[in-house]
C-alpha cells in the first residue's frame, strides 16, 4: 500500500505570524525562509504521526481487496470513492453499498462486503484505489472547524526554531539532532497502521 496527497491543504497548521512570534523575529527579511520551514515541519510531523493536520484529499492504493482496508492517515473525514482497475486497465467504481467507513476509531478503515460484486482485477499492482479526505476542516470564512492540538503546534515551532538556528550543513558548533521534545509531543497520539 502507498498513498499520495492529491489535493493539498489550503492552509498551514502554524501561521507565519505564530512562527515569527516563537522565533522572536520582527522583520520581514526571512519570511520566505520561515514559510518554507513551516511547510517542512508540517510534513515531518504529519509523517511521524500518520496524521493530517489540515483538510486534504489523499489517494491510497492496494494490490487486492481485503475485508478491512486500513486508511494510512487520520483523522478521516469522508471517503470520496473506491475504484478497482480491471483487466482492460480501466478504473471501475465500487458502489457505496459494498463498504462502510469506520472512522470512529484510529486507524480508520473501510469494511467490505463484496457479496454480489463481480469483478476481475488487472495484473498490475496498486489496482485498488481509495480517495478520501483527512484532517481538520478549514475554510477561509470560518477558519478552523476543528482544533489542531497545541502539542502539535509546539512541536512544529520547536522544529522551525531548530532549523532556523542551524541552517548550514556544517558549522563551528557541534551539529544537533532534532530536539527530543518534538518526538515526545508527537508521540502522544502516535498509532501504528495495522495494514
Amino acid at each position: 500500500m502507498f498513498y499520495q496527497v492529491t489535493t493539498p491543504p489550503a492552509a498551514q497548521p502554524v501561521t507565519l505570524e505564530q512562527a515569527k512570534l516563537w522565533l522572536k523575529v520582527d522583520t520581514d527579511d526571512d519570511d520566505d525562509l520561515i514559510e518554507s520551514l513551516i511547510s517542512a515541519a508540517t510534513d515531518y510531523c504529519q509523517q511521524y504521526e500518520g496524521r493530517a493536520y489540515v483538510e486534504q484529499e489523499i489517494s491510497a492504493f492496494w494490490d487486492n481487496f481485503k475485508p478491512y482496508l486500513y486508511l494510512p492517515v487520520a483523522p478521516v473525514l469522508t471517503v470520496e470513492s473506491v475504484h478497482y482497475r480491471d483487466r482492460d486497465e480501466e478504473w471501475q467504481e465500487v458502489s457505496e453499498n459494498y463498504y462502510i467507513l469506520r472512522n470512529d476509531v484510529e486507524p480508520s478503515y473501510l469494511e467490505f462486503d463484496l457479496t454480489g460484486l463481480t469483478y476481475v482485477l488487472s495484473y498490475r499492482p496498486n489496482r485498488i484505489r481509495v480517495v478520501f479526505t483527512a484532517g481538520y476542516r478549514y475554510s477561509e470564512e470560518e477558519s478552523w472547524a476543528g482544533t489542531i492540538p497545541d502539542r502539535v503546534k509546539a512541536a512544529m515551532c520547536l522544529l522551525i526554531s531548530h532549523w532556523y538556528e542551524h541552517r548550514l550543513a556544517t558549522c563551528e558548533q557541534a551539529l544537533k539532532e532534532i530536539p527530543i521534545g518534538v518526538k515526545s509531543l508527537l508521540s502522544e497520539r502516535l498509532w501504528t497502521n495495522a495494514d
